[in-house]
Parts: structure tokens; sequence; C-alpha cells
């Protein structure tokens, strides 16, 4: 769990996690020296992180790193200090990569959430397409999404350049290296992604585009902004569209659960 000054927040992730109740799970907290609060709160729960450390580094992937190092488990994710896992989220991840031992990534649906844990939107989570990701945008989130520390070691660290677009660049390798079969998508919604004014994605679309640009450079991708590319954008937007429509006949129950389980945070 990268973390900057998200006081505001950040009881409500570190419990999404704890209250998950999954045997040998580990919280590994990586905070930027906020001066908000953060670091009380974070010493309220000192006994129950695996590893917790507060210092200045060199942004979100610096974080990221230093906490990848000090992973044990066998499955690995990252939440921002900001979002929320969905109860039960671990142990559904976890049963999938046991019945399918070839899996190395397991991804789901997501809820788009307010400052006050109100969902706000449903996003489905489609089936893996490296050339979607590249062109017309992402088939899943980071916060509904966990792998095998196997893959993330054979991928690396994240590049300390990019401040916005670490994850995007994530499920971009890979997809670059894994077959499409080994990327498991489950229609249940894993995790929850904040939106609220003054958050960081968001905040600066020119640095989010260049970083896109540095990638594609990196990655020999930048074919996506010829014509050929802007194309397969369209394409690739027809079938997001297709794949809603026809998923979304199961909405009407995962709504009714999502319903369910705000009316209780409130009364």
């Amino acid at each position: 769990m990268p973390s900057y000054r998200h006081a505001s927040f950040i009881r409500r992730s570190i419990l999404s996690v704890l209250n998950q109740n999954l045997p040998g799970t580990e919280l590994i907290v990586i905070d930027g020296g906020s001066t908000d609060g953060t670091a009380g709160i974070l010493e309220e729960y000192r006994h129950d992180l695996a590893y917790c450390v507060s210092e200045p580094d060199r942004g979100q992937s610096d974080a990221l790193n230093k906490g990848f190092r000090h992973v044990t488990g066998d499955i690995v994710g990252w939440l921002n200090s900001d979002d929320l896992y969905l109860p039960g989220a671990f142990r559904h991840a976890a049963e999938l990569f046991h019945r399918h031992p070839e899996v190395q990534v397991v991804y789901g649906d997501w809820y788009t959430i307010d400052v006050h844990d109100r969902i706000r939107e449903r996003f489905l989570s489609l089936s893996p397409s490296r050339r979607q990701l590249i062109t017309e945008g992402f088939f899943c989130n980071a916060q509904a999404m966990f792998w095998r520390r196997s893959l993330h070691e054979k991928l690396g660290e994240f590049d300390l350049r990019l401040h916005y677009t670490m994850d995007y660049d994530l499920m971009l390798r890979m997809c670059t290296i894994l077959p499409a079969r080994a990327l498991r998508r489950t229609p249940r919604p894993l995790g929850c992604f904040r939106v609220y004014a003054g958050q960081k994605t968001g905040a600066n679309e020119a640095k989010v585009a260049a970083e896109h640009r540095l990638i594609a450079e990196r990655c020999g991708t930048t074919w996506k902004y010829r014509g050929g590319g802007r194309l397969m954008r369209q394409l690739f937007r027809g079938k997001r569209i297709a794949e809603h429509l026809y998923r979304g006949r199961g909405d009407y129950l995962w709504s009714r659960v999502a319903a369910r389980v705000q009316s209780r945070r409130s009364s």
C-alpha cells in the first residue's frame, strides 16, 4: 500500500485488507513521509502490519518498489491508500489461483466510490487483450487485480519516471509476456477505486499523456498514435460496448448486493 497524505482515507483502506480474514495475509505500507496525521494512524495498526515505513521517497513507483521488496507471500497486489478491497476478495482470488495453477493474474470488476464510500458506478472487467490495452484503454483495474509473486519478479521493478501510469505499464508488461489464458477474469467485483476532487489521478492530463508516450517509445507501441492504431481504438471501443451490453444482464444482482452493503454501513 503506497501512501502519501491520505489520513482521511487510509484507515478504511487498511481495514479493507485486515477484515479479509485470510490466514497468511501480510500488509506492507510505504508512506512518503506524510505530515497530515497518517503516521499516527499507521502507529495504531503497527502490530497488524508486516512492514511499515514513513519517509520521503521519489514518488509512487519508488514506494511500490520498496514495498514489493518486502513481500514474502505467493500472491500479491497493491491497493492505493484511498481505495478499498471488497469483502471476500482475497479468498475468492486465492481459490481461483488454487483451482487454476496455470493462471498468473486474477482480476475482476470494480466500483468507483465517493469520499463517503458510496458506490457511484460499477465497471466491468473485460477479456484480456494487449492490443485493446495499447489502443483503447484498461480491461481491468489494479485495485481489483492480483498476481503471482513469481510473475512480479520476472517483470522487474516499476519505472521511477512514471508517477501516474505505473499501473498501465505493469499491465502492458504482463500482457506482453503472458498468453491470454494466463490472465483469468472473474465477474465478481473485487475492489473500489475512489473518485474525488483533488485526487492525483486525472490531475495532470499533459503529464499522463507524456508518460504514455514514454511507455510507447520504450515498448515499441508508438504505432497506436498513427491511423491504424486510431482505427483499432474505435474497433475496441465497439467491443467494449458489446461486452458491457452482454454482461449487463447480471448487473442487477450485484447492484442489489452493493445496495445492501451500503444500507448496513449507513444503519
